[in-house]
Protein backbone atom coordinates (compact mmCIF):
# COMPACT_ATOMS: atom_id res chain seq x y z
CA UNK A 1 0.00 0.00 0.00
CA UNK A 2 1.32 3.43 -1.09
CA UNK A 3 0.25 7.20 -1.42
CA UNK A 4 -0.60 7.44 -5.34
CA UNK A 5 2.01 9.03 -7.88
CA UNK A 6 -1.28 11.05 -8.83
CA UNK A 7 -5.17 10.68 -8.62
CA UNK A 8 -6.86 9.22 -11.08
CA UNK A 9 -9.70 12.41 -12.21
CA UNK A 10 -13.43 11.03 -12.33
CA UNK A 11 -12.84 7.27 -12.67
CA UNK A 12 -15.30 4.95 -11.95
CA UNK A 13 -14.18 2.63 -9.34
CA UNK A 14 -15.83 -0.20 -7.73
CA UNK A 15 -14.59 -2.29 -4.87
CA UNK A 16 -15.64 -5.83 -4.82
CA UNK A 17 -15.62 -6.98 -1.34
CA UNK A 18 -18.34 -9.74 -1.26
CA UNK A 19 -17.59 -11.68 1.74
CA UNK A 20 -19.71 -13.14 4.67
CA UNK A 21 -22.31 -11.40 6.38
CA UNK A 22 -20.88 -10.32 9.52
CA UNK A 23 -20.98 -6.27 10.27
CA UNK A 24 -16.80 -6.12 10.77
CA UNK A 25 -16.21 -7.74 6.73
CA UNK A 26 -19.21 -4.34 6.27
CA UNK A 27 -16.76 -1.91 8.43
CA UNK A 28 -13.52 -3.06 6.64
CA UNK A 29 -14.86 -2.67 3.21
CA UNK A 30 -15.60 1.36 4.44
CA UNK A 31 -12.19 1.41 5.27
CA UNK A 32 -10.70 0.07 2.30
CA UNK A 33 -13.29 2.55 0.13
CA UNK A 34 -12.17 5.73 2.27
CA UNK A 35 -8.34 5.21 1.66
CA UNK A 36 -9.26 4.42 -1.93
CA UNK A 37 -11.17 7.54 -2.01
CA UNK A 38 -8.69 9.92 -0.30
CA UNK A 39 -6.10 9.13 -3.00
CA UNK A 40 -9.05 9.96 -6.02
CA UNK A 41 -11.42 12.74 -4.61
CA UNK A 42 -12.64 13.17 -8.07
CA UNK A 43 -13.65 9.66 -8.98
CA UNK A 44 -17.05 7.71 -8.38
CA UNK A 45 -16.42 5.43 -5.68
CA UNK A 46 -18.85 2.29 -5.71
CA UNK A 47 -18.82 -0.76 -3.20
CA UNK A 48 -20.47 -4.11 -4.03
CA UNK A 49 -21.37 -6.11 -0.55
CA UNK A 50 -23.32 -9.33 0.62
CA UNK A 51 -26.90 -8.34 0.16
CA UNK A 52 -27.14 -10.43 3.78
CA UNK A 53 -24.40 -8.16 5.15
CA UNK A 54 -25.75 -4.38 7.42
CA UNK A 55 -25.26 -3.10 4.15
CA UNK A 56 -27.19 0.09 5.45
CA UNK A 57 -23.75 0.86 7.28
CA UNK A 58 -22.39 1.86 4.05
CA UNK A 59 -25.28 4.71 3.61
CA UNK A 60 -23.45 6.05 6.28
CA UNK A 61 -20.25 7.04 4.32
CA UNK A 62 -20.76 10.07 2.28
CA UNK A 63 -17.62 9.18 0.21
CA UNK A 64 -19.50 5.99 -1.58
CA UNK A 65 -20.92 6.92 -4.63
CA UNK A 66 -23.34 3.54 -4.60
CA UNK A 67 -23.41 0.01 -2.64
CA UNK A 68 -24.25 -2.85 -4.84
CA UNK A 69 -25.80 -5.97 -2.96
CA UNK A 70 -25.27 -9.20 -4.15
CA UNK A 71 -27.28 -11.90 -2.74
CA UNK A 72 -25.96 -15.71 -3.21
CA UNK A 73 -28.41 -18.52 -1.65
CA UNK A 74 -27.37 -20.27 0.95
CA UNK A 75 -24.02 -18.10 1.49
CA UNK A 76 -22.28 -18.96 2.96
CA UNK A 77 -22.79 -22.33 4.82
CA UNK A 78 -24.52 -24.71 1.78
CA UNK A 79 -23.03 -23.56 -1.28
CA UNK A 80 -20.93 -26.89 -2.31
CA UNK A 81 -23.49 -27.09 -5.28
CA UNK A 82 -23.23 -22.89 -5.90
CA UNK A 83 -22.02 -22.60 -9.71
CA UNK A 84 -20.81 -19.96 -11.46
CA UNK A 85 -23.89 -19.40 -13.43
CA UNK A 86 -25.59 -18.85 -10.53
CA UNK A 87 -23.16 -16.38 -9.56
CA UNK A 88 -23.29 -14.55 -12.93
CA UNK A 89 -27.21 -14.79 -12.62
CA UNK A 90 -26.85 -12.89 -9.01
CA UNK A 91 -24.75 -9.85 -10.29
CA UNK A 92 -27.16 -9.03 -13.20
CA UNK A 93 -27.87 -5.81 -11.35
CA UNK A 94 -24.50 -4.55 -11.18
CA UNK A 95 -22.94 -2.59 -14.12
CA UNK A 96 -20.27 -4.62 -15.72
CA UNK A 97 -17.89 -1.37 -17.13
CA UNK A 98 -15.51 0.12 -14.95
CA UNK A 99 -11.86 1.97 -14.74
CA UNK A 100 -11.00 -0.08 -12.54
CA UNK A 101 -12.12 -3.10 -10.35
CA UNK A 102 -10.90 -3.47 -6.88
CA UNK A 103 -10.88 -6.82 -5.21
CA UNK A 104 -11.25 -8.31 -2.00
CA UNK A 105 -7.34 -9.87 -1.26
CA UNK A 106 -8.79 -12.78 0.27
CA UNK A 107 -10.20 -13.98 -2.79
CA UNK A 108 -5.89 -15.28 -3.31
CA UNK A 109 -5.94 -16.59 0.71
CA UNK A 110 -6.33 -20.40 -0.48
CA UNK A 111 -7.60 -21.92 2.92
CA UNK A 112 -10.07 -19.02 2.68
CA UNK A 113 -11.54 -19.87 -0.48
CA UNK A 114 -11.77 -23.45 -0.10
CA UNK A 115 -13.03 -23.66 3.41
CA UNK A 116 -16.54 -21.73 1.78
CA UNK A 117 -16.67 -22.57 -2.35
CA UNK A 118 -19.11 -20.01 -2.40
CA UNK A 119 -16.38 -17.60 -2.07
CA UNK A 120 -14.31 -18.92 -5.01
CA UNK A 121 -16.90 -19.23 -6.80
CA UNK A 122 -18.80 -15.43 -6.77
CA UNK A 123 -14.29 -14.54 -7.50
CA UNK A 124 -14.39 -16.81 -10.43
CA UNK A 125 -18.02 -14.95 -12.07
CA UNK A 126 -17.11 -11.62 -11.43
CA UNK A 127 -13.65 -12.03 -13.33
CA UNK A 128 -16.10 -13.01 -16.42
CA UNK A 129 -18.67 -10.75 -15.82
CA UNK A 130 -16.61 -7.40 -14.81
CA UNK A 131 -14.76 -5.34 -17.36
CA UNK A 132 -12.29 -2.76 -16.35
CA UNK A 133 -11.29 -0.22 -18.62
CA UNK A 134 -8.21 0.60 -16.60
CA UNK A 135 -7.10 -2.19 -14.33
CA UNK A 136 -8.21 -5.19 -12.41
CA UNK A 137 -6.05 -5.22 -8.93
CA UNK A 138 -6.23 -5.78 -5.27
CA UNK A 139 -7.28 -3.38 -2.50
CA UNK A 140 -4.59 -1.33 -1.56
CA UNK A 141 -2.93 -0.99 -5.00
CA UNK A 142 -1.84 2.03 -7.28
CA UNK A 143 -3.13 3.30 -9.61
CA UNK A 144 -5.83 3.59 -8.37
CA UNK A 145 -3.47 4.63 -5.86
CA UNK A 146 -4.74 4.29 -1.80
CA UNK A 147 -3.63 6.31 1.29
CA UNK A 148 -3.50 3.71 4.22
CA UNK A 149 -4.24 4.67 8.02
CA UNK A 150 -7.12 6.46 7.64
CA UNK A 151 -9.73 6.76 10.13
CA UNK A 152 -13.17 6.10 9.35
CA UNK A 153 -16.05 7.97 11.03
CA UNK A 154 -19.53 7.05 10.67
CA UNK A 155 -22.33 9.62 10.86
CA UNK A 156 -25.56 8.42 12.45
CA UNK A 157 -28.98 9.59 11.33
CA UNK A 158 -29.90 12.54 13.65
CA UNK A 159 -33.61 10.65 14.71
CA UNK A 160 -31.71 6.89 15.71
CA UNK A 161 -29.51 9.54 17.71
CA UNK A 162 -32.24 11.27 19.52
CA UNK A 163 -34.46 8.17 20.22
CA UNK A 164 -31.38 6.90 21.96
CA UNK A 165 -30.67 10.07 23.84
CA UNK A 166 -34.64 9.81 25.19
CA UNK A 167 -34.05 6.38 26.47
CA UNK A 168 -29.98 6.79 28.19
CA UNK A 169 -30.80 9.75 30.21
CA UNK A 170 -29.68 7.89 33.51
CA UNK A 171 -25.99 7.36 35.44
CA UNK A 172 -22.74 8.05 33.67
CA UNK A 173 -20.06 6.36 32.61
CA UNK A 174 -22.20 4.64 30.17
CA UNK A 175 -20.82 1.07 29.79
CA UNK A 176 -21.90 -0.70 26.49
CA UNK A 177 -21.88 -4.41 26.47
CA UNK A 178 -22.23 -7.08 23.95
CA UNK A 179 -21.46 -10.65 25.59
CA UNK A 180 -21.12 -12.44 22.84
CA UNK A 181 -20.52 -12.59 18.81
CA UNK A 182 -21.93 -15.23 16.07
CA UNK A 183 -19.63 -18.26 16.46
CA UNK A 184 -20.01 -20.83 18.68
CA UNK A 185 -21.27 -19.99 21.83
CA UNK A 186 -17.90 -21.68 23.35
CA UNK A 187 -15.42 -19.16 21.93
CA UNK A 188 -17.05 -16.49 24.28
CA UNK A 189 -17.11 -15.58 27.99
CA UNK A 190 -20.02 -17.72 29.75
CA UNK A 191 -23.22 -15.79 31.18
CA UNK A 192 -21.87 -16.52 34.88
CA UNK A 193 -18.62 -15.21 34.06
CA UNK A 194 -20.37 -11.79 32.31
CA UNK A 195 -22.06 -11.84 35.63
CA UNK A 196 -19.02 -11.24 37.60
CA UNK A 197 -17.87 -8.84 35.27
CA UNK A 198 -20.44 -6.85 35.68
CA UNK A 199 -21.31 -7.37 39.38
CA UNK A 200 -17.30 -5.48 39.37
CA UNK A 201 -17.84 -2.84 37.12
CA UNK A 202 -21.57 -2.22 39.39
CA UNK A 203 -18.88 -2.19 42.26
CA UNK A 204 -16.76 0.15 40.90
CA UNK A 205 -18.70 2.86 39.06
CA UNK A 206 -22.27 2.80 41.15
CA UNK A 207 -23.76 5.29 38.88
CA UNK A 208 -22.83 3.26 35.81
CA UNK A 209 -25.78 3.07 33.18
CA UNK A 210 -25.09 -0.62 31.18
CA UNK A 211 -26.22 -0.80 27.60
CA UNK A 212 -26.98 -4.69 26.41
CA UNK A 213 -26.40 -4.69 23.19
CA UNK A 214 -26.87 -7.64 20.46
CA UNK A 215 -28.95 -9.61 18.14
CA UNK A 216 -31.69 -12.73 18.87
CA UNK A 217 -33.57 -12.85 16.34
CA UNK A 218 -33.04 -15.08 13.33
CA UNK A 219 -33.33 -13.67 10.24
CA UNK A 220 -30.54 -14.63 7.89
CA UNK A 221 -28.46 -12.07 8.85
CA UNK A 222 -25.86 -12.22 11.86
CA UNK A 223 -26.62 -12.72 15.10
CA UNK A 224 -25.55 -12.89 18.55
CA UNK A 225 -24.79 -16.56 20.02
CA UNK A 226 -26.49 -16.38 23.54
CA UNK A 227 -30.32 -17.67 24.90
CA UNK A 228 -32.95 -15.07 25.36
CA UNK A 229 -32.69 -16.46 28.71
CA UNK A 230 -29.20 -15.33 29.33
CA UNK A 231 -30.39 -11.96 28.24
CA UNK A 232 -32.66 -12.15 31.20
CA UNK A 233 -30.00 -13.14 33.73
CA UNK A 234 -27.88 -10.50 32.53
CA UNK A 235 -30.71 -7.38 32.87
CA UNK A 236 -30.49 -8.95 36.66
CA UNK A 237 -26.99 -8.89 37.21
CA UNK A 238 -26.81 -4.65 38.18
CA UNK A 239 -29.35 -1.77 38.59
CA UNK A 240 -29.44 0.36 35.76
CA UNK A 241 -29.09 -1.83 32.67
CA UNK A 242 -30.98 -0.90 29.61
CA UNK A 243 -31.96 -3.60 27.50
CA UNK A 244 -31.16 -2.77 23.32
CA UNK A 245 -31.19 -6.18 22.25
CA UNK A 246 -32.97 -6.49 18.68
CA UNK A 247 -33.16 -2.89 18.35
CA UNK A 248 -32.19 -1.84 14.56
CA UNK A 249 -28.31 -1.89 14.03
CA UNK A 250 -27.85 1.69 13.58
CA UNK A 251 -30.61 2.62 16.67
CA UNK A 252 -27.58 -0.18 18.65
CA UNK A 253 -24.41 1.61 17.39
CA UNK A 254 -26.03 5.41 18.04
CA UNK A 255 -26.78 4.05 21.54
CA UNK A 256 -22.55 2.69 21.78
CA UNK A 257 -21.52 6.05 20.00
CA UNK A 258 -23.12 8.22 23.40
CA UNK A 259 -21.40 5.12 25.56
CA UNK A 260 -17.85 5.70 27.24
CA UNK A 261 -16.67 2.28 26.61
CA UNK A 262 -18.09 -0.83 24.51
CA UNK A 263 -16.79 -4.10 26.11
CA UNK A 264 -17.30 -7.39 24.32
CA UNK A 265 -15.22 -10.50 22.62
CA UNK A 266 -13.70 -10.17 19.48
CA UNK A 267 -17.17 -9.33 17.28
CA UNK A 268 -17.60 -6.75 14.25
CA UNK A 269 -20.04 -4.68 16.23
CA UNK A 270 -17.00 -3.41 18.28
CA UNK A 271 -15.11 -2.03 15.00
CA UNK A 272 -18.29 -0.41 14.69
CA UNK A 273 -18.16 1.48 17.73
CA UNK A 274 -14.60 2.16 17.06
CA UNK A 275 -15.94 4.13 13.38
CA UNK A 276 -18.54 5.78 16.07
CA UNK A 277 -15.68 6.69 18.40
CA UNK A 278 -16.49 4.71 21.34
CA UNK A 279 -13.41 3.23 23.26
CA UNK A 280 -13.48 -0.68 22.80
CA UNK A 281 -12.41 -2.79 25.68
CA UNK A 282 -11.78 -6.10 24.03
CA UNK A 283 -12.00 -9.65 26.14
CA UNK A 284 -9.29 -11.19 24.29
CA UNK A 285 -8.98 -15.11 24.02
CA UNK A 286 -11.06 -15.78 21.22
CA UNK A 287 -10.18 -17.27 17.49
CA UNK A 288 -9.40 -13.99 16.07
CA UNK A 289 -6.73 -11.05 16.85
CA UNK A 290 -7.56 -7.48 16.17
CA UNK A 291 -6.39 -5.67 13.49
CA UNK A 292 -8.67 -2.80 12.96
CA UNK A 293 -6.36 0.78 13.79
CA UNK A 294 -8.94 3.49 13.88
CA UNK A 295 -7.46 6.18 16.18
CA UNK A 296 -9.91 4.84 19.33
CA UNK A 297 -8.52 3.37 21.88
CA UNK A 298 -8.91 -0.61 21.98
Amino acid sequence: SMNPSRPVQNQRILVNFFEAHNVGHVIEALHYCLCHHMANPASRLAVLLNAAAPTELAELAPFIDTVYSVELPGYPDATSDLTVADCLAALHDVPRDWDYVVDNPRRHVKPHAEVVPGFARYYEASDKYFRAGEARVIIGQDPPGYVPKQHLHLTLPQDYRQRVRDRLSGGRPRIAILPGGSSERALYPSTASWELIMSSLGHRCPDASVVLVGKLEADGRTSTNIARSDVQRLKRAVPGVVDFFDVPLLEQLAAVELCDVFISPHSGLGMAALAVGTPWLTVSGGRWSEYFFNGVPF
